[in-house]
């Protein structure tokens, strides 16, 4: 048998190794969520290994150092904070009544996780020693599910436009500096909150829809 044969009905042992270690770091960056959760802003970078069950050599075998286990921690947190918004609001009413539904479900989806979303900023992970900026992408990616939302719930609005691309990057950059503002310190029920949002942006909407779909 080669050197790079595997065993009978088996993977090379190499591969083996690798998916065990994608899946050891995948539950050791759930954990720190969940420790991040729990503890919210107070939380350590040696909380985060307790709450994991390492040490800190161990967490950084798998992370690499601080600053990719904060990408790894945001980029998950992300990934699942976008995924609930993109379900909840798809799976809500018919345009125009989409534009405060997404309002709200944003601001919803922050206050859940407001205790690990709060750690993620204050650990740094919204940006990095050099000014690389998660936030930045965080909210591009933002934009990008409300491009998808314009243009599934939107008739006037067609995929790959330039009015989608614009809109969905203007209203995920208004909406997370509204809800971050809002998830730290609430002046309003969230519900009211979302009725202004859509009382600034609807009109506007609807007037552009119009005259696109009006022949000159």
């Amino acid at each position: 048998m080669s050197l790079g044969s595997t065993a009978a009905g088996g993977e090379e042992p190499s591969g083996r190794r690798m998916r065990f270690r994608a899946e050891r770091r995948e539950a050791l960056a759930r954990s720190a969520l969940t420790t991040l959760g729990d503890l919210g802003e107070t939380a350590t970078v040696e909380d985060l290994a307790a709450g994991m069950g390492v040490n800190k050599a161990a967490l950084y075998r798998y992370f690499g150092n601080r600053a990719g286990l904060h990408r790894a921690l945001i980029g998950r947190w992300v990934s699942r904070a976008l995924s609930d918004f993109r379900a909840v609001v798809l799976a809500g009413p018919p345009a125009p009544e989409t534009i405060e539904h997404g309002f709200l479900a944003y601001l919803d989806v922050l206050e859940r996780e407001r205790s690990t979303y709060l750690a993620l900023a204050q650990l740094g992970h919204v940006a990095g020693p050099r000014g690389e900026g998660h936030l930045a992408a965080y909210i591009a990616a933002a934009g990008d599910v409300v491009t998808e939302i314009l243009y599934s719930r939107f008739a006037g609005v067609p995929a790959g436009s330039e009015l989608g691309r614009t809109w969905g990057q203007a209203l995920a950059g208004m909406t997370h500096h509204v809800a971050d503002r809002w998830v730290r310190a609430p002046w309003a029920p969230k519900e009211d909150v979302a009725r202004s949002l859509t009382r600034l942006v609807l009109p506007a909407l609807e007037h552009s829809l119009h005259h696109r779909s009006t022949p000159p």
